[in-house]
């Protein structure tokens, strides 16, 4: 479910960017961490989610019911609480939009040092511009996903609330086997 390949462009950007001499991206240096906080906070939120649902799903099979119920619960409450309310929807938009603002203010320092090296401040635009394209993908692949998560979520406490805590904790399981890193 939850899909790297997207960061490879974003990584190799940043390496790019990092190739320049020491006096050069020390103009940059500020710019570029907070970028990369930027661009990490939705896959860390994602990634945390998915810890939590693959541990329950790992240890379903040995709980009683009444520990299976509980412990779900508990992730359910904690999923909707900070991931799937219209808040961390939210969010997850303006971190996006930091990530823009992050390379705009990239872009302006790197003006200073490329004005006249045309093609490497077209190098440097088309580098930047692809850690925007590579951030709204992880933007809709998260969206995607959070979306996924509500569902099969909502269908495990569905079951749970008609009494059916076998078949919930085998969809529990099913979920857990689905989190993978690809």
């Amino acid at each position: 479910m939850l899909d790297l390949g997207t960061i490879s462009t974003i990584i190799e950007a940043i390496a790019w960017l990092h190739s320049f001499g020491k006096e050069d991206v020390k103009e940059v240096k500020e710019e570029t961490e907070e970028l990369l906080s930027d661009l990490s906070k939705s896959l860390t939120n994602l990634h945390d989610l998915t810890c939590e649902i693959s541990s329950l799903s790992s240890r379903a099979a040995a709980l009683s019911n009444t520990q299976f119920v509980e412990a779900f619960q508990d992730v359910q409450i904690y999923a909707d609480r900070f991931y799937f309310d219209d808040a961390s929807v939210s969010a997850a938009h303006t971190r996006c939009g930091n990530v823009g603002r992050d390379v705009a203010r990239i872009k302006f320092k790197l003006v200073k040092f490329l004005r006249t090296d045309l093609g490497k401040w077209n190098e440097a635009d088309h580098q930047l511009n692809e850690i925007i394209f590579a951030d709204n993908r992880i933007l809709n692949e998260y969206q995607n996903n959070i979306s996924l998560l509500r569902g099969s979520m909502s269908h495990v406490s569905e079951l749970i609330k008609n009494g059916e805590v076998d078949e919930a904790r085998k969809a529990c399981i099913v979920l857990g086997h689905t989190l993978e890193i690809r």
